[in-house]
């Protein structure tokens, strides 16, 4: 009995009974987009949302964007390793999917250092990943999939050959890093950008799939993706991955220091999901996230984060204290509580711009208030920052 080719699991059937991928070219050169039939979904309830990732990876295209160096590809590498064994990594636990990484950018070797200290990290058996994680050097390879051809966007023969591997291997996330070495197309056109997500979209059809686009930054100041507003309208999400958050001044702004092993994973944009973020710390060469597994909710989030902070803040208060030094919330003084601290070394892992939002929510909620603390050499009273707890 043929398989029927109008319907999803139709199609799916046809792919097993052909042996995978070759049916999956046919196929898409045989199906025509249908309307949907409102009459038959009309007695049924639509399937929920799949994620791969609650909140941070469901099917679709996401934009993956940072600077040169920050840790973009470690983070996939270790995301994909997380992923394929269901553990908890840049969101909650996950049902385990599989992944292919093609990564344009990293010798075999510097790949499998990676992997390795992944494994170590999580501790997880290199050998059990196999058929979850298939990991691709395509270091010094030619690795375009399309091509500007007389002012027309054109797929190559790649495309076809990674439409057939995705199908292939089943693959449920994949991760192309980065898109300046798979893309030659115009980067600033709206229209070959918009073709060519849409492209990757449908490398797989009839279940759930998603694409990770890595890409880089412009160099203009406070830029969180380069090229056309396409490569962020056409993805579904938009990952930005930065020593600091995207809203907060840079350090030459405020004086603060940037944190070297301090990093930012920024959701910055999602259809289906709330904004969000995760603190990150290098350590052996990794991204570790740092709040708990089951924190890695929503706002819930940036909840801990703040509580975390505040205690720094306290704590690094309390420190300075003890040396004798009397803090205040005067910008312009050279006491101001958030200087001391990262001149002090007391806010790592946080900088300056935290630490200044920390005290203002301690301040706001009484536990820091502004008293007099000392007097000048003309007996004039001193104002600074007290803790409730502590005596003047």
């Amino acid at each position: 009995m043929k398989a029927d080719l109008r319907t999803y699991g139709g199609i799916d059937a046809a792919i097993l009974a052909a042996g995978g991928a070759k049916a999956v070219v046919d196929l898409q050169e045989r199906r025509q987009p249908r309307p949907l039939d409102l009459v038959r979904l009309a007695r049924q309830k639509a399937p929920d949302r799949v994620w791969f990732r609650q909140d941070w990876l469901a099917g679709g295209a996401t934009l993956f964007a940072g600077k040169g160096g920050e840790g973009k590809s470690t983070v996939v590498i270790h995301e994909a390793i997380c992923g394929a064994v269901g553990s908890a990594h840049v969101g909650a636990a996950c049902a385990p999917y599989t992944s292919l990484i093609w990564n344009c950018e990293d010798e075999h070797d510097d790949l499998w250092r990676t992997t390795e200290r992944v494994c170590e990290h999580q501790q997880i058996d290199m050998a059990s990943l196999a058929g979850k994680v298939h990991i691709v050097s395509r270091y010094g390879d030619d690795n375009v999939l399309m091509k500007e051809v007389h002012r027309s966007l054109e797929p190559t023969a790649l495309l076809k050959r990674l439409r057939e591997e995705v199908n292939d291997l089943g693959v449920d996330m994949l991760w192309l890093d980065n898109v300046a070495h798979l893309f030659a197309g115009n980067h600033d056109d709206r229209t070959q950008v918009t073709q060519f997500i849409n492209l990757m979209n449908g490398l797989v059809q009839g279940r759930p799939f998603g694409v990770v686009l890595v890409a880089h930054v412009s160099r203009a100041l406070g830029s969180e993706f380069s090229g056309s507003v396409a490569w962020e309208n056409a993805a579904r999400m938009r990952w930005y991955l930065g020593s600091r958050l995207p809203d907060q001044r840079s350090a030459a702004d405020d004086g603060s220091s940037e944190t070297a092993s301090l990093r930012y994973l920024a959701k910055r944009k999602s259809n289906y999901s709330s904004r969000d973020y995760i603190r990150m710390n290098m350590r052996n060469g990794l991204l570790i996230p740092e709040v708990p597994d089951d924190s890695h909710v929503g706002g819930i989030v940036r909840a801990v984060d703040d509580k975390r902070a505040d205690q720094f803040c306290i704590d690094g208060f309390k420190r300075l204290c003890a040396l004798g030094i009397r803090t205040t919330d005067g910008k312009t003084s050279p006491d101001f509580l958030p200087t001391q601290m990262v001149a002090k070394g007391f806010a790592t892992p946080y900088n300056k711009s935290e630490m200044v939002g920390a005290m203002n929510r301690l301040m706001s909620r009484g536990i820091f208030i502004r008293a007099e603390v000392a007097k000048h050499a003309n007996r004039s009273p001193k104002f600074g920052l007290q803790l409730k707890e502590l005596p003047v």
